[in-house]
């Protein structure tokens, strides 16, 4: 059984989730304001307003980028449960149960029963009072009632030749029904089980204390799950196929966060990413980007509103800023380029052809 878990951590981590958002390094264009009546031409720098706090907003996300975007595989998994197994039944007499079994039981999988507490195995099936002796088969030992066939059958312990346990409940020799699994060398499954593959609702404890709680297919996040990490970061909403897919929300320890659409573990469709300097983008995402139309609104209340492509404002959009100055027209690439239009807080207008964020011709109404 394997599973992933998309929590941000410092340790390397081995495939693909979700991306997060990045701001652009470069600095926003200079937006050139054409001569007043007074004949006084003033030139209003985004780039100097804005450089300090990209450059730490861009190096704080692509942090998190680097940490988040990757993820880390821990497998939960029946070994040896095969048809052919070999079984040899267990002929000495022990003094207890309970002591035999502890003794194939690894310090690990010790530590963690105790963590955990009892397991709760809820409705009962046979009588539990009944002692019943290991059965030693080909990778591990087996504890718990058995069919005419000498399968697994009804509340057992299987425990395996590296110390890894099973307690729950079989079906004609596969776990089905509520059961937990301990691995010998970290991680913890439990929960429902079906066909030896846990199907539906349950929980996993990583062995770096993140975990997930949710729904479960075939081994797999599948429906609505949480996933919480030691650092705070929290993702709550839909998987598929072990996948973030459909409605979800990300947040991160140091109060960023993403509201609205995934596909396939990335930002795609309708979502609103919050920084923690209280900047937002709210709008269209294709591929973890910003793509489409959009909203970007930044701390010191300047505000983009029009089109985004690959993450940059690029197309037909309108920049305001605080004190009522405003640019529309068209840009391309973070920059004006195009025709656009030039609004001063006394009306005056001014239109112009703009190149990679110049004024290049102007006419004045």
């Amino acid at each position: 059984m394997g599973k992933v878990c998309s929590c941000i951590r410092s340790a390397p981590l081995d495939s693909n989730q979700i991306v997060q958002e990045e701001k652009s390094e470069k600095p926003e264009p200079s937006v050139t304001v054409a001569p007043s009546q007074t004949g006084k031409t003033s030139e209003i720098s985004l780039g100097d307003l804005m450089k300090l706090q990209d450059v730490i907003r861009g190096y704080i996300d692509r942090r998190k980028i680097k940490e988040v975007s990757r993820s880390k595989t821990i497998i939960i998994k029946f070994e040896g449960q095969s048809t052919d197994r070999k079984v040899n039944f267990y002929q000495k007499p022990s003094s207890s149960k309970d002591d035999e079994i502890k003794t194939l039981t690894n310090s690990f999988v010790e530590k963690m029963e105790k963590k955990l507490g009892s397991f709760n195995i809820g409705e009962t099936i046979g009588d539990l009072s009944i002692a019943r002796r290991p059965i030693h088969e080909t990778n591990g030992t087996y504890t718990g009632d058995i069919n005419a066939l000498n399968q697994h059958h009804g509340y057992g312990i299987f425990i395996w030749k590296d110390g890894s346990k099973y307690e729950g409940f079989w079906h004609n020799g596969k776990a089905c029904g509520r059961g937990r699994l301990i691995h010998s060398d970290g991680g913890v499954y439990e929960g429902d089980w079906e066909n030896d593959k846990a199907n539906g609702k349950g929980i996993y404890y990583y062995k770096d204390n993140s975990i997930y709680e949710g729904d479960w297919k075939d081994d797999k996040h599948h429906g609505f799950g949480v996933e919480k990490c030691p650092d705070g970061s929290k993702f709550e909403g839909q998987f598929i196929l072990d996948k973030k897919h459909g409605r979800g929300k990300y947040e991160w320890a140091d109060g960023t966060s993403y509201t609205g659409d995934f596909k396939d573990n990335k930002y795609s469709g309708h979502g609103t990413y919050i920084w923690r300097d209280k900047s937002s983008y709210t709008g269209e995402w294709v591929d973890g980007k910003k793509e489409g139309r959009g909203v970007f609104t930044y701390d010191d209340g300047r505000k983009y509103e029009g089109e985004f492509k690959n993450d940059k404002k690029h197309g037909i959009g309108i920049f305001i800023w605080p004190d009522g100055k405003r640019y529309e027209g068209e840009w391309v690439d973070n920059k004006q380029h195009g025709k656009g239009m030039q609004i001063l807080q006394n009306g005056q207008r001014t239109e112009g052809i703009w190149q990679e964020g110049k004024l290049l011709e102007t006419s004045i109404n």
